[in-house]
């Protein structure tokens, strides 16, 4: 009983030192952080020159970035514009060639003809319908 009465005789003796420790070690990482912060604070000042240089760089670099991306799809339309333009001349040329096949078939037929083609020969020739008869001679 005796053992139990000093040890709460202690706590109580000890509450006032237990909480003066527990105030300072509060007080102590306040100021700590408190330190740290302006450390930081004090950092940023004194570089701040170089925090904007950083700034500048970096802004600089993404524009940079930015006229790449812009100037390689330019230069991309140029070149899809030159093969897309000689695609449509020779579509052109294609179809202006199936027109005048259509318009020649059509003269032929109405003069009894018929438009002949030959894998050897690029352009179509003529040829009548009906055998030719050689001519009466007196």
């Amino acid at each position: 009983m005796r053992a139990t009465l000093s040890r709460i005789v202690s706590r109580i003796a000890n509450r006032s030192i237990s909480q003066a420790f527990e105030r300072w070690t509060v007080a102590a990482s306040s100021m700590k952080r408190s330190r740290l912060t302006l450390a930081g604070i004090a950092s940023r000042i004194a570089n701040r020159s170089a925090f904007q240089a950083f700034g500048r760089w970096a802004d600089a670099a993404a524009e940079l970035r930015r006229a790449r991306v812009h100037m390689a799809r330019i230069a991309s339309k140029w070149t899809n514009r030159r093969v897309t333009q000689a695609f449509e001349r020779w579509a052109d040329a294609a179809a202006e060639l199936r027109r005048t096949r259509v318009m020649l078939a059509r003269m032929a037929s109405r003069q009894g003809l018929t438009l002949v083609h030959f894998a050897a020969q690029p352009k179509p020739f003529l040829t009548q319908n009906t055998p030719r008869t050689p001519p009466d001679t007196p």
